[in-house]
């Protein structure tokens, strides 16, 4: 699979957030599908949470959302850069709150 960002195309938080990668993506930017077009890589839950894929490689979770930051335009890959110094439980931890509640935004 070509460097994909797996998301869930029924959660209006998701598309909002994939609109706003589209506006600011950069050739780098992976490109955006939904769950419900793609096989995702045995092993994921896209159903939980936003996948980047890249070849044979898939970050999840926070380190999925850092990553789509470092590849857009602007000052996104700052924010990114100071998202990544959060350590990783506490990043995925806000990650899931965001991601239990998603329907309810």
């Amino acid at each position: 699979m070509p460097r994909t960002l797996v998301y869930d195309g029924d959660c209006g938080v998701c598309r909002r957030s994939v609109g706003f990668v589209r506006r600011r993506a950069r050739a780098s930017t992976p490109e955006p599908v939904p769950y419900q077009e793609v096989d995702v890589p045995e092993g994921a839950d896209p159903t939980r949470s936003v996948l980047l894929v890249d070849g044979d490689r898939v970050w999840d979770e926070s380190a999925a959302v850092v990553r789509v930051l470092w590849s857009l335009r602007g000052l996104w890959p700052v924010a990114g850069g100071a998202l990544w110094l959060v350590p990783r439980p506490l990043r995925d931890r806000g990650y899931r709150w965001v991601a239990r509640n998603r329907h309810r935004f």
